[in-house]
């Protein structure tokens, strides 16, 4: 077996023991928060699967959803950051952003799916860029509005 096939099987390895651990820390955290929200009335219906994509890589995982007066609550969802639809993290588009100060959408891409396996298009950098610009935006008009008061 060559050099490259080991690192080759070890990184395909290691990715696996990442996505095992991943799925623990959801259980632990869904076992952790599931008392308090049956007390404020939350009704336990059942586990579901979500994809998103991470700046540790893309995890697929099962998470506890809860029902109350018509409404669903995700934990662990609420808890990552990760709205309905969303199905990239809010660190892993900051670091997008940062990288598309340095080189093209179409390259951020190319080289985050070299260096780490994760894959996004083009359209996903130009997105992290304009929520980027926003949330920074959003905190400056916050800063200047406090230091007004």
């Amino acid at each position: 077996m060559t050099s490259s096939n080991i690192e080759k099987t070890l990184w395909q390895r290691f990715e696996s023991e990442k996505a095992e651990s991943f799925q623990r820390w959801v259980d632990d955290y869904d076992r952790e928060v599931s008392d308090s929200l049956v007390k404020q009335g939350w009704k336990y219906v059942k586990r579901s699967e979500r994809s998103a994509c991470f700046s540790f890589g893309e995890m697929t995982f099962m998470r506890r959803c809860y029902c109350k007066d018509g409404n669903w609550c995700f934990p662990v969802d609420e808890y990552l950051g990760l709205s309905r639809y969303e199905k990239h993290s809010r660190y892993l588009l900051l670091k997008l952003a940062f990288l598309a100060t340095k080189m093209s959408y179409r390259c951020v891409a190319q080289t985050l799916e070299v260096l780490q396996g994760i894959r996004v298009t083009k359209d996903t950098v130009l997105k992290a860029v304009k929520t980027t610009s926003k949330d920074l935006n959003e905190q400056e008009n916050y800063y200047m509005s406090e230091e007004n008061e």
